[in-house]
């Protein structure tokens, strides 16, 4: 704990900004700006990072001026000097663009000279309207958040000396108790505002910048509601209480006199006197049941039935999002026959995998089995003679297939995939997100999903390259005549909601055969729950499958091509009005930076992952029910390729970048230090060299880590490169490419099948 003196607090004033239902909704302070200095009143949130004031040219994005608000620039500041630099930030209420500018600045007395914020040019009408009493806002997340990649006001008054340490605290005022009492402060806790008795300290669990806390427990009246091992994000800048479904009906069935009002949210008697409670490290902390009873359901009679400050995360406008993610632990890479394979071996698989991934989603028949035969012969000739006996063949060529995605082989189904209307009129609903797991060095990636009665964990491989969901069945056999290993399985015996079919399916996979019968059962995935869903469980699978960490797969390739011929996941969701629309977003972890930080997410787009000025929105161009998109140049470093007609095929279960031959060799040649082993291309483990693809008019550069995929051997500083030569069709097309995680860990990716659209950026992590 920082040792306070009173001299050290630097105090803001803080109003509480009220709605029409005089409740509090936002908080205002006044910051001084420009020469000479003038007061701008603005937004506190704790939930962004950025600083931004209206520019004096700042217009509406429903035209006209920015409202009846202060604005800064060169016509009122002498100290105004423009950087140059735009920026872009999205808000549940909107979007803001402008220019990155520097200004004085004065806060709580405290003056930074030259400080970097944006001014708006144009701002959504939520911001401009003449009602918002606000002249900008300042963000108080961690910079990692900043969309400006600027460093915040308290982390910038904290480097000058003028503060201590880079700490913002709050008191909150509310509005029926007629204080007036709120309060922001730099560098130090108010000990005149709270009771050192009950005070605790505990680390922030959020990685992405926000402000999160683990619950120890949540009670009601002092009994415990059993929603441990939940964590909360503490924004300003959210009004209610958003917590998942089951959670909020476990809430309010332990506040008396609280229902349901059949549209997904919650009532309270107004006069409600049952105290919910937080146990966060160790101390209770109760909230006050005025803020539960939030506003009158009917403001004649505001001793009836209040609308509860408890609100369900799937409930809400549709600019209101709820993040709900699994949290999932990363299995060490295997030090099996894989792990310790020479590297041109372990390349060579994946080019096998994403030439025939390849002809799969650009409609042309895959090379036969003899052509990859040929060239992983190829590459064992050109290994060592003592290190050749170590590899037979057919282990070599089939290795690590089992997660690929399916081939367009013999389905039993009969029926015809049903069509599943798109809800455009639905109720808004909030996106979810699942954590994707690490399968090996990064070569497949995993989601837990709930299913049955009882609902049983279940390790799912996520796939944008198929559109069908399977995991084993109770009994599933081997084809060598054995068990289906060590998974779990779904059947009768352990899912008492489980309902079986006599439709019958099968897909064939790279390394073989699954089959089974459809079935319907419970599907819970993110907090979502599917009642009855339809999907697939294996009786029969290839023995490629017994030995993989996953007990089966999730496709979100388009639902045209359904083997099993029924609406997929996504489009479940949609018709049960779960999501808004069949959107699936993926933040691909990278094994090397231990975070551990991938994340699938249903129905929308994660803010918090993505840079959202970097966010291009291209049309789908495959038109074999997968994701393409075009793009407009390459670049190797800095110089240009001059390419100008690819196109890339996005797969999350391809590794590498699969390429023609003509574009590998040029890539290479402009990359020092390659070199071609006769097999494949190698480059120095130590790589600085990035490749960049321009979509949009956005560049997109990959990590050179991702390109040095893979050591040649245990001690060597060359690695086989992650970009490699394949080819499909009667003349090898000469512009399609095979894009895997080499390049998808790089970015955020989002496909819509409702638009049949695809939207990229680059991560917040990234610059």
């Amino acid at each position: 704990m920082l040792s306070l003196k009173r001299g050290l607090l630097m105090l803001l004033t803080l109003w509480a900004l009220t709605s029409s239902t005089a409740q509090d909704v936002d908080y205002l302070a006044t910051v001084q700006m420009g020469t000479p200095p003038r007061n701008l009143l603005l937004l506190m949130d704790s939930g962004s990072a950025d600083l931004w004031v209206g520019g004096e040219q700042c217009r509406s994005q429903a035209g006209g001026g920015c409202g009846n608000h202060q604005f800064l620039g060169p016509q009122s500041s002498s100290s105004f000097a423009d950087t140059g630099d735009t920026f872009q930030v999205t808000y549940g209420t909107g979007q803001v663009t402008g220019n990155v500018i520097t200004d004085n600045m004065s806060i709580a007395n405290l003056t930074l000279p030259g400080h970097t914020f944006g001014v708006a040019t144009q701002e959504s009408v939520d911001f401009s309207s003449n009602q918002t009493p606000f002249d900008g806002l300042m963000g108080l997340a961690k910079s990692d958040l900043s969309e400006q990649e600027t460093a915040t006001p308290v982390e910038s008054l904290a480097k000058a000396g003028l503060i201590p340490e880079a700490i913002t605290s709050y008191k909150i005022s509310r509005l029926s108790d007629n204080n007036d009492d709120g309060e922001i402060t730099f560098g130090a806790l108010d000990p005149a505002k709270f009771d050192p008795q009950v005070q605790v300290t505990v680390p922030n669990v959020n990685p992405d910048g926000f402000w999160e806390v683990n619950l120890d427990a949540v009670t009601i009246n002092g009994q415990d509601t059993r929603l441990s091992g939940r964590t909360a994000i503490l924004d300003t800048g959210t009004t209610l209480f958003v917590v998942p479904s089951a959670d909020a009906q476990t809430l309010h069935a332990g506040i008396r006199g609280a229902k349901s009002d059949g549209q997904g949210g919650f009532t309270a008697p107004c006069d409600t006197k049952d105290v919910v409670a937080l146990t966060i490290g160790g101390q209770n902390f109760p909230i006050n049941p005025v803020d539960v009873a939030f506003t009158p359901v009917n403001a004649a009679d505001p001793n009836g039935d209040c609308v509860s400050g408890i609100a369900s995360g799937e409930v809400g406008g549709a600019d209101e999002w709820l993040f709900l993610t699994i949290p999932i632990s990363r299995p060490d890479p295997p030090g099996g026959r894989y792990h310790s394979s020479h590297g041109s071996i372990v390349q060579q698989q994946h080019i096998n995998r994403g030439v025939r991934r390849l002809a799969m989603m650009t409609g042309v028949a895959p090379p036969s089995k003899r052509v990859f035969r040929s060239a992983m012969q190829a590459r064992l000739s050109l290994l060592a003679k003592e290190v050749q006996p170590a590899y037979e063949l057919d282990q070599a060529s089939e290795l690590c297939h089992a997660n690929c995605t399916a081939t367009q082989t013999a389905s039993t189904a009969s029926a015809p995939a049903p069509s599943v209307p798109y809800a455009t009129q639905t109720p808004a609903v909030t996106s979810h997100s699942i954590g994707l797991d690490i399968e090996s060095i990064d070569i497949g990636y995993m989601g837990t999903v709930k299913i049955g009665t009882p609902p049983v964990d279940f390790r799912l491989l996520v796939d944008s390259g198929s559109a069908d969901m399977w995991v084993g069945g109770e009994g599933c056999q081997s084809n060598d005549g054995g068990s289906c290993g060590d998974h779990t399985f779904l059947g009768s015996n352990s899912s008492r909601s489980f309902n079986a079919s006599n439709d019958e399916w099968a897909i064939g996979y790279i390394s073989g055969l699954v089959s089974g019968v459809l079935v319907q059962d419970e599907v819970s995935i993110a907090g979502l729950e599917l009642k009855g869903h339809k999907f697939g469980i294996a009786l029969n699978e290839s023995s490629d499958f017994t030995l993989v960490p996953f007990d089966g797969i999730l496709g979100f390739a388009k639902h045209t091509i359904s083997l099993q011929r029924t609406p997929t996941l996504l489009q479940s969701l949609v018709q049960a009005n779960l999501i808004p629309a069949p959107i699936a977003s993926y933040k691909i972890p990278r094994l090397a930076d231990g975070k551990n930080d991938g994340e699938l997410t249903l129905g929308g787009m994660d803010p918090h992952k993505y840079k959202s000025k970097t966010l291009v929105k291209r049309k789908n161009v495959n038109k074999f029910g997968f994701w393409g998109v075009a793009v407009d140049a390459v670049k190797v470093g800095k110089k240009d390729m001059h390419w100008s007609n690819r196109t890339i095929v996005l797969d999350t279960g391809t590794t590498l970048i699969i390429a023609p031959e003509a574009d590998v060799e040029a890539i290479h040649q402009a990359i020092p230090g390659a070199r071609y082993d006769g097999g494949g291309w190698t480059v120095p483990c130590n790589l600085t060299t990035s490749l960049s693809f321009r979509i949009g008019g956005q560049s997109f550069p990959i990590d050179p880590r991702d390109i040095a995929f893979y050591p040649i051997d245990e001690d060597s500083t060359e690695c086989m490169s992650g970009i490699a030569v394949g080819g499909v069709g009667p003349f090898y097309l000469d512009n399609e490419w095979l894009v895997g995680d080499v390049f998808l860990k790089n970015i955020y990716l989002s496909t819509d099948e409702s638009k049949d659209e695809v939207s990229i950026a680059r991560l917040r992590s990234e610059s």
